[in-house]
């Protein structure tokens, strides 16, 4: 996920849209889907109607910004102690 561990601010939708492409660049065939602005559109709205992030607009900047709600602070927690515990375990095995 776009370095959900970060969204502790509100980022601009272009920021996240940018964030997004970087991650999956490497992967062929997303960046053609990630290039339509529209992708990452659905994919916000989606984060919003699980009621992970809201989004609110700025009539001073003329920009969308979009923040974790409470839901989303304490899943991004459970997924980096999921992760965390995972890497214990990988370092355990060996």
């Amino acid at each position: 996920m776009i370095a959900i561990q970060m969204m502790d601010v509100s980022l601009t939708g272009s920021a996240i849209s940018d964030a997004i492409k970087s991650k999956y660049a490497s992967i062929i065939g997303c960046m053609v889907y990630f290039n339509d602005s529209q992708q990452i559109k659905v994919i916000l709205s989606q984060l919003r109607a699980l009621g992970l992030i809201y989004s609110s607009w700025s009539e001073n900047a003329g920009k969308l910004y979009c923040g974790l709600t409470i839901r989303g602070r304490r899943y991004r927690d459970e997924m980096i102690v999921v992760k965390e515990n995972m890497m214990i375990v990988d370092n355990t095995e060996e």
